[in-house]
């Protein structure tokens, strides 16, 4: 029996032995939302067709409940959903669904004995949340009765986890989620009570009030009324708030030096050429950035080389990941000043409110330090400026942007980080099987297969060697042989994405269903006109009305495109699969 796991967050989702599964049409869809909501509890006809159908169900809602159900079973497989006396039964565990292991976690959360295990607990369910509820519902009854449910558990385990950091002083993380949750719910004053009490803790007062004042407008514009009497209350404490004793702004800095970097991959593989690279950038700039497609590795070789030369910045390193590329909104350059800020002691009392001030803070404190300020997936040039330190300072930027800006403007020097060449992408994949490079040549043939079907990208190959070696046993060639079929390629190596952590590495692996062809010399460019014409001939309906300007024979060939060295490359590659499948469906609906 396969096993059945069910993302409802941000989406709805079926995944089978790790892989996802077509969900055909939204009332199977919603049928299998009320079924997954009880999992393992029979759930009664009258509440399956309400949850289907709303207050406007078939006159035959029995029989058409059978039909939705049988679609269900092909879907999670028959032996899945059971029949019982007066309704159906999902038949998985509750920690199959993704929802249903969220409210167990916050339940869990709220019955520990301290906070330590009930922030851990709130940061696991907070972990599964990746959206509004189903990712729009798929009925009326949907969409009125579960989603603003759904939505107002998730509020209130975000507000629980910012309450325990608020009493801890540890709240400033939480402004960028505290911002988007605003956006959505602008009218939420449990939110604001929050914000206002995260940004005096992070010694802005001063926009805590503007925000106050902004909140109380729009209030009185669109509902004609006051804001609630607790979040006055906040309102005039921020007022009657005493200033910082003058010893107080002056305190002194912690002495201890930062160390933020991640820690360096263990047994990290090739790249020999970009860290010298590196050092001879580090000794000619200030900075330095690398740039290059999602997922070829930019930050493991950023954090490898400061680990190496950690004794050339005996006055810390400091490290902020700017999100330019998600996951969520991308890092206000305010919010990055405060936590590198904070990251060299500076006590909040003495952080500005503004970011020219601040930035002009940080270069103050850096001046005289031999520091690495590590700035990790900048989206542009605009949000790496103000947080550029110069002195004897080295700043290091990771980004899939060339950042050209930076280079013409700030003088930085570029680094270009491109696919693993095939020798280092085999002994990565060596290194985690441990096969040594006196193997078989049928071995490392297998590998060099393997690295050419991934993109020579590393997130791919750790994921298809996680994939091969999983169940104690290295099977690389029955994954190079699901890899060779661009329809089980996105599968093989996302089954694995159960990992909430991973999941923004789902959307650079999309892009591998095309990359093996494109690396395989032998193999037709799947641009080329017989390519397209011969993909779906066998399936091709007769035509009963055709166009007199289309063509009766193929195009011409043209010449193979040469391989694809980036991200955008390889989605080109993958386009025409697409749109033969969009034109495949539209002959089978006429």
């Amino acid at each position: 029996m396969a096993d059945v796991g069910i993302r409802l967050s941000g989406t709805i989702e079926v995944l089978r032995d790790g892989e996802p599964v077509a969900i055909p049409g939204r009332r199977v869809r919603a049928l299998l939302v009320m079924l997954a909501l009880s999992a393992g509890r029979s759930v009664p006809v009258d509440t399956l067709s309400r949850g289907v159908w709303g207050d406007d169900p078939p006159e035959r809602v029995r029989g058409s409940l059978q039909t939705y159900v049988g679609r269900l079973r092909r879907v999670v497989g028959a032996e899945r959903v059971a029949t019982e006396e007066t309704g159906y039964r999902l038949d998985i565990p509750a920690d199959a669904v993704d929802l249903l292991q969220f409210e167990r976690l916050v339940t869990e959360s709220s019955e520990a004995d301290d906070p330590d295990t009930e922030s851990a607990r709130l940061d696991q369910a907070l972990a599964l949340w990746h959206g509004d509820p189903f990712g729009g519902a798929p009925s009326e009854w949907i969409e009125q009765q579960l989603v603003p449910e759904l939505t107002e558990r998730h509020l209130q385990a975000v507000e629980r986890r910012i309450d325990l950091d608020l009493s801890d002083g540890n709240a400033t993380a939480h402004l960028p989620m505290l911002r988007n949750l605003i956006e959505r719910h602008p009218l939420r004053e449990t939110l604001w009570m929050r914000l206002l009490t995260a940004l005096d803790d992070a010694g802005r007062t001063a926009e805590a009030l503007e925000r106050y004042e902004d909140l109380r407008t729009r209030l009185a514009d669109e509902l004609g009324v006051d804001p609630s009497p607790e979040l006055q209350r906040v309102h005039q404490q921020l007022l009657t708030k005493e200033p910082p004793r003058i010893e107080d702004s002056a305190a002194t800095p912690t002495t201890a030096t930062p160390r933020q970097l991640p820690p360096a991959i263990g047994g990290f593989t090739g790249r020999s050429d970009q860290l010298i690279a590196l050092d001879s950038a580090a000794t000619d700039s200030s900075l330095v950035a690398l740039h290059g497609p999602g997922g070829v590795g930019k930050t493991a070789l950023a954090v490898q080389w400061a680990s190496r030369n950690h004794g050339h910045f005996p006055d810390g390193q400091l490290f902020v990941d700017l999100r330019g590329y998600g996951p969520g909104e991308p890092v206000d350059p305010l919010d990055a000043l405060d936590a590198l800020l904070r990251g060299m002691g500076v006590p909040g009392n003495r952080i500005p409110a503004d970011t020219e001030s601040r930035s002009a803070l940080l270069r103050t404190e850096l001046s005289n330090r031999q520091a690495l300020l590590l700035l990790d997936n900048a989206r542009e040039a605009s949000q790496v400026r103000p947080l550029l330190a110069g002195g004897s300072t080295t700043t290091l930027v990771t980004s899939r942007s060339q950042l050209r800006g930076l280079v013409s403007r700030d003088g930085a020097q570029r680094i270009a980080v491109d696919p693993m060449p095939t020798d280092d992408a085999v002994v990565l994949l060596a290194d985690r099987f441990g096969i040594r490079a006196d193997s078989s040549t049928t071995e490392l043939a297998e590998l060099a297969e393997l690295a050419d079907l991934c993109g020579h990208l590393p997130v791919a190959l750790t994921v298809a060697a996680e994939r091969a070696g999983r169940d104690g046993h290295h099977r690389i060639a029955e994954v190079n042989e699901r890899l060779r079929n661009e329809h089980e390629r996105l599968g093989t190596l996302t089954g694995w994405a159960d990992d909430p952590s991973h999941r923004r590495t789902r959307g650079l692996l999309l892009v591998v269903r095309g990359v093996g062809r494109r690396h395989r010399p032998d193999v037709p460019d799947p641009r080329s006109a017989p390519a397209l014409a011969n993909r779906h001939r066998s399936r091709r309906r007769p035509c009963r009305r055709r166009r007199p300007h289309r063509r009766a024979t193929p195009r011409p060939p043209h010449r193979p495109a040469p391989p694809a060295r980036d991200l955008a490359g390889l989605v080109r590659g993958a386009r025409p699969v697409a749109r033969l499948r969009r034109r495949a469906r539209c002959r089978q609906t006429r």
